[in-house]
C-alpha cells in the first residue's frame, strides 16, 4: 500500500523496498546484518503517513526499525528517534538508535484509526541518519474494506435531507484504489421536516467486502434565504454543502479548510500595513499534510467568492502560502492577503464592500424569491436578474465578487462566482468551473449536475440549467462535476407548477379518482391547470391498506412531474370533536367550534373545527391507545378570528408541532397572519397511545385554529 505523504531532511525522496542505491533493506538482527524485501527507506528527519484508513478493517501496524547499513561506517553520526503517531497521538517512541544498535521492533493497535504517521527524527544533527522501517505489516480481520471518505455534515434545511444530498458528500475507493463512488448508499435517522443533529450512515460493497462509515449530520433551522443580511451573516461560512471544492479533500484537509475559511471571512484588510494571516492548524487539532495546502487555497477561491482579496490567483491559486511545521505536518500556515503597496485591492475595506454588496443583492436578487419555490425556480430567478443587473466588461476588478456586485461590470468569471455566491446564499451546492478560456457554474438540483452559463445571454433564454456556451471541457478542479445529460426543463423553472400530494386517504369501497392525486396551487391553477394524471402501482379499493403508486401529471402547458404518492385505503375514521378530551399542560385556551382558515386566496370555512390559543406553550395530549388508528389528517393555521383584526393580527407568529408518543411527526415554524393554511396526513406509528397538539406562541395573538382533523384506521 502506498503512502498519502512523505518528506525526508534532504528533500530526496522516500524509496519503498530498497535503499537509495538499489541494494536490499538491511538492520542489525543479534549484531548480524539482516536484509527484508519490503520497507521504508527515508533519510531523517523524515515523515511518513497513511490517510484516511478508518473504514478499511486495520487493527494492527508491526515494523521493524532501525539504521540502515549505509550509516555503518567510520566516524559515522547517527542519532535516530522512532516515533509512531496514531490519528496524531504518539502511540510509540524508541530508544536513541545509533549505527550499530540492534533493529527494534512496535507494534500499536490502529482499529478505527484514520491516520498513521512514521517519523523518524534525527534529533537535530546532520549525519547518516539512514532511517528503515522494515517489514511494515498492518492487520486486518477477512478482508481489507473499500476506503470511506466522509465528515460531519452540515446541510442547509430539512427539504435538502435527500439520499441524493447526501451521497454528494462522500467518496469511496477500492480496496485497489479504484473510485467506487457511485457504488456508495446512505441512511440517516433523520425524520422529514425536521432539523437538529442526526447521523448519516455510508456503507459500501466491492467484490463481496463492505465497509460502513457514520458521521454527524447537522440539519440547519434556517429560512431558504435570508434578506437584508447583517453582517454577521456575511462573514459567516455557509453550511459545508453547498462547497464543491470541500468535499473532494480528504478529512484532515477540511478541518483545515474549514478553519481558514472562517478565520478569512472574519479578516478585515482595511489595514493596509497588515498583509498576511497566520492561523495556528496543531494547537485546534488540526493536522494537514503540507502538500494538501496549495490544493486547499485552491479550493477556497474556487468555492468562496468572498475570499476575493486573497493573494493572488493571477500568480497561480496556491501562491501566497506558506507554512510552518511539527512532527513534519503543518503546525501554522500563513496567507498573503492583496492589500499591501502594490496589491490590487489596496484601499479597499472588504467588510464595507460586504454591505455595499448586500444592498444590491436585497434589492436585485432575493426580493424576487419565495420561500416555497424549489431550487430550480430560485435559480431562475437569481439568473434572470443577473443578467439584467450585469454588463459583461474587461475592467478593474470584473472576475469576480467586486465585479459581479459593486461595480457591475465583469468578465464570464465574475458572472459565475456572482451566481455561484448567490445560488449559496439560497442553499444550492455548485461549483465555480472553467478550462481556461472561459468560466461558468455547476449545481446539485434534484439529483443531478447541470451546467449553468449565465455570461452575456438573455433571461428566459439561455444561461439556465443545462446550459454553457463553451463545450471545452473543464479542468480546474481534481474531480468535475458529472454534468447530466439533458437540460432542466425550463417551464419547470418557474414559479408554482404542480404539487402531487404525498398521502391520499380513501374509504375502503369508495370511487378512486386519479386525478385527486394532483392539483395546481391556486397562484397557476388558471394559467396552468392539472389536465392529465396516470399512475402506475396496484390499488384495491376493497381492500385496506397502504398503496404506494407512481404518478405522473400533465398540465396545460406540457409539464410534467413524476413522484410516489401513497394511497391509504381505511376501514373507518373518527373526527377529533368534544369526545376526546386532551390532558393540558401549559397557559391555555380551546374549543371546538366553526373556524375559518386562509387558502391563499381566501377564507374557507371549517363546521368541525378546534381553537387553540396559547400564552406561551399549550399542548393537548389525546389518549388513542388501544384504538388502533394509522393515519390522523387535518389542516391548521391562524384562525381568521384573529386575521380580522388587523392591527393585532399582523403580529402573529406561531409554531406548531404535532407528536405521537413523543415522536415529533410534523413541526411548523413562523406561522403568520396570512400564511396559507397547511394541510397535513400523517401516518401514526404502529401502537401509538398518545397523539399531541402543541402550539408555541410568544405575539399574544398566535390563535391557532384546526380544520377537519381526523384519524383513520
Amino acid at each position: 500500500m502506498s503512502y498519502d505523504y512523505a518528506s525526508t531532511g534532504t528533500g530526496a525522496a522516500v524509496t519503498a523496498d530498497k535503499a537509495p542505491g538499489g541494494e536490499k533493506l538491511s538492520l542489525l538482527k543479534g549484531g548480524e546484518e539482516t536484509e527484508y524485501d519490503t520497507g521504508f527507506f527515508a533519510h531523517a528527519y523524515s515523515v511518513i503517513v497513511f490517510d484516511n484508513l478508518s473504514t478499511r478493517g486495520f487493527t494492527l501496524f508491526s515494523t521493524y526499525y532501525g539504521a540502515h547499513k549505509t550509516a555503518r561506517t567510520p566516524n559515522s553520526i547517527t542519532d535516530i528517534v522512532f516515533r509512531i503517531f496514531v490519528d496524531n497521538e504518539e502511540k510509540f517512541t524508541s530508544e536513541v538508535i545509533t549505527p550499530y544498535s540492534d533493529e527494534g521492533y512496535a507494534e500499536v493497535d490502529i482499529t478505527g484509526a484514520d491516520r498513521l504517521t512514521l517519523i523518524a527524527d534525527g534529533l537535530e544533527r546532520i549525519g547518516n541518519d539512514h532511517a528503515v522501517w522494515a517489514d511494515c505489516t498492518l492487520t486486518y480481520r477477512g478482508q481489507i474494506r473499500p476506503q470511506i471518505l466522509a465528515d460531519d455534515i452540515e446541510i442547509p434545511g430539512a427539504a435538502r435531507v435527500t439520499e441524493a444530498n447526501l451521497l454528494q458528500m462522500a467518496r469511496a475507493t477500492s480496496a485497489d484504489g479504484q473510485d467506487i463512488t457511485d457504488k456508495l448508499r446512505v441512511s440517516t435517522d433523520h425524520r422529514a421536516g425536521m432539523t437538529g443533529e442526526f447521523s448519516a450512515t455510508f456503507s459500501v460493497t466491492d467484490n463481496g467486502v463492505s465497509a460502513e462509515k457514520t458521521v454527524k449530520l447537522t440539519v440547519l433551522d434556517q429560512p431558504n434565504y435570508v434578506l437584508n443580511a447583517d453582517l454577521d451573516y456575511l462573514i459567516s461560512p455557509f453550511a459545508n454543502y453547498v462547497y464543491y471544492g470541500r468535499s473532494l479533500l480528504s478529512l484532515q484537509s477540511r478541518k483545515a479548510y474549514d478553519k481558514i475559511m472562517e478565520v478569512m471571512l472574519e479578516t478585515s484588510i482595511a489595514d493596509t500595513s497588515v498583509n498576511s494571516v497566520t492561523i495556528p492548524l496543531q494547537e485546534n487539532g488540526i493536522y494537514v499534510l503540507p502538500n494538501q495546502l496549495g490544493l486547499i487555497k485552491t479550493y477556497l477561491l474556487y468555492d468562496e467568492a468572498r475570499l476575493y482579496y486573497l493573494y493572488d490567483w493571477r500568480a497561480g491559486y496556491a501562491a501566497g502560502i506558506s507554512h510552518t511545521k511539527k512532527n513534519g505536518l503543518v503546525d501554522t500556515v500563513t496567507l498573503s492577503l492583496n492589500n499591501g503597496e502594490n496589491g490590487y485591492y489596496k484601499g479597499q475595506d472588504n467588510m464595507q464592500v460586504y454591505l455595499r454588496a448586500e444592498q444590491e443583492i436585497y434589492k436585485t436578487y432575493m426580493s424576487g424569491l419565495s420561500e416555497d419555490m424549489t431550487d430550480a425556480q430560485k435559480l431562475y430567478v437569481l439568473h434572470n436578474a443577473n443578467y439584467k443587473s450585469m454588463t459583461y466588461a474587461n475592467v478593474n476588478y470584473a472576475d469576480g465578487f467586486y465585479g459581479a456586485f459593486i461595480t457591475k461590470q465583469s468578465i464570464c468569471s465574475g458572472y459565475g462566482k456572482g451566481l455561484l455566491y448567490l445560488a449559496q446564499r439560497v442553499g444550492v451546492r455548485g461549483a465555480y468551473v472553467a478550462n481556461g478560456t472561459h468560466a461558468w457554474d455547476n449545481f446539485f438540483i434534484e439529483g443531478k449536475w447541470y451546467s449553468s452559463d449565465s455570461t452575456g445571454v438573455g433571461a428566459d433564454s439561455n444561461g439556465l440549467l443545462g446550459y454553457r456556451q463553451n463545450n471545452n471541457p473543464p479542468y480546474n478542479f481534481s474531480v468535475m462535476p458529472r454534468e447530466t445529460e439533458k437540460d432542466y426543463d425550463r417551464n419547470l423553472q418557474k414559479y408554482g407548477l404542480i404539487t402531487i400530494k404525498e398521502t391520499l386517504l380513501l374509504k375502503k369501497g369508495s370511487v378512486f379518482d386519479a386525478n385527486d392525486l394532483a392539483y395546481a396551487i391556486p397562484a397557476v391553477a388558471q394559467a396552468a391547470p392539472v389536465t392529465n394524471v396516470i399512475y402506475t402501482g396496484k390499488l384495491d379499493m376493497n381492500k385496506a391498506g397502504e398503496y404506494t403508486l407512481r404518478v405522473t401529471a400533465t398540465n396545460a402547458l406540457g409539464n410534467k412531474l413524476t413522484q410516489d404518492a401513497v394511497v391509504y385505503v381505511y376501514g373507518e375514521s373518527t373526527l377529533l370533536d368534544n369526545s376526546f378530551v386532551p390532558v393540558l399542560s401549559g397557559k391555555t385556551n380551546y374549543g371546538y367550534q366553526t373556524i375559518s382558515l386562509y387558502d391563499g386566496t381566501g377564507e374557507v370555512s371549517f363546521e368541525n373545527g378546534m381553537f387553540t390559543k396559547a400564552n406561551g406553550t399549550l399542548s393537548l395530549t389525546y389518549d388513542i391507545s388501544g384504538r388502533g388508528y394509522s393515519y390522523f389528517s387535518g389542516c391548521f393555521g391562524i384562525e381568521g378570528q384573529i386575521r380580522a383584526n388587523i392591527p393585532w393580527g399582523q403580529q402573529a407568529n406561531a409554531t406548531v408541532r404535532i407528536y405521537a408518543d413523543d415522536e415529533l411527526l410534523l413541526e411548523k415554524t413562523r406561522i403568520g397572519w396570512k400564511t396559507e393554511m397547511i394541510s397535513f396526513e400523517l401516518k401514526l406509528p404502529q401502537g401509538t397511545n398518545s397523539l399531541r397538539l402543541e402550539i408555541t406562541d410568544n405575539s399574544g395573538q398566535g390563535r391557532v385554529g384546526w380544520g377537519d382533523c381526523t384519524f383513520y384506521r
